[in-house]
């Protein structure tokens, strides 16, 4: 059983990249230097993924790795409008649409389809 709507996966496309920029510039970055949170977020992706390399991955298992990585997409986020100010207004943007549409896939005709005719007996 998949617990994602397809194409969207567990984020969208577009934020997978932000993700691991996001993880190279958390751990290149000086304007973070040493700090508790940065190590913080670079060992809780390295224990992921070394759970994910161990344990057969599911939706349960993997989700130990959404935190960091939503953090990680929102420090990418952050330099990029630090340099630009209209990079956040974009990339909201872009979200909500990418969002509009999952919404409208995930409640929409295709998924009504698949539920079960009688909820109750």
């Amino acid at each position: 059983m998949i617990n994602v709507v397809e194409p969207y996966g567990y984020f969208y496309l577009i934020t997978f990249p932000f993700a691991v920029i996001g993880i190279w510039e958390l751990s290149r970055s000086k304007r973070y230097k040493t700090t508790s949170l940065k190590l913080l977020l670079l060992f809780w992706i390295g224990a992921s993924l070394i759970i994910g390399m161990l344990q057969p991955v599911n939706f349960n298992r993997i989700n130990i790795i959404f935190i960091p990585l939503i953090s990680c997409i929102a420090v990418f986020i952050s330099n990029l409008s630090i340099k630009n100010r209209w990079i956040l207004p974009g990339i909201s943007l872009i979200l909500l649409v990418a969002c509009s549409l999952f919404m409208h896939d995930y409640l929409g005709n295709q998924y009504l389809s698949k539920k079960p005719d009688k909820l109750f007996h």
